[in-house]
């Protein structure tokens, strides 16, 4: 499974559904901090909590036109490669997080995480399935390829 917009390849892709990065905190961590009013102050003046997949420069020319991108000091973001350990940091109220919307559900449903500048939503990527083409498709690749359009979809 996939997330991103793919390049052409010998690959064959089912697209599954739609996810966007959405920007998140704990409810402690927003009592302590304050909640920033819009994305400049949140890259200047709170803890950003930033996964590796996350290409912060490339959000950043996607949202902002050349003249008001704001800076992201890097040097005080702390840069995550583990899902489990970025939802243990932000749930803690280490800082803000950058998280896909599917990955946090659950944790916004239970309020454990708020949704922060949800006017200023960054841009959402296709999620498929990739499998290599074959000229007779194995029964589990099926089942699988069902299982996650419904999934999906529902």
């Amino acid at each position: 499974i996939r997330i991103v917009d793919l390049a052409d390849s010998r690959l064959t892709a089912v697209k599954l559904g739609e996810s966007a990065m959405r920007i998140c905190a704990a409810p402690g961590y927003l009592e302590r901090w304050g909640t920033p009013r819009d994305l400049k102050e949140l890259t200047e003046q709170h803890q950003l909590l930033i996964p590796e997949f996350v290409n912060v420069s490339e959000q950043l020319r996607r949202l902002f036109p050349v003249g008001e991108r704001p800076h992201v000091d890097m040097a005080k973001a702390h840069r995550i490669d583990s899902e489990s350990a970025l939802f243990a940091a932000m749930e803690s109220g280490l800082g803000v997080g950058f998280v896909l919307d599917i990955a946090a559900k659950q944790a916004i449903d239970q309020s454990r995480l708020v949704t922060l500048l949800p006017e200023s939503p960054l841009p959402s990527q296709p999620i498929y399935l990739v499998y290599r083409r074959a000229d007779v498709s194995p029964a589990r690749l099926e089942a699988l390829k069902m299982f996650l359009l419904r999934h999906f979809r529902s």
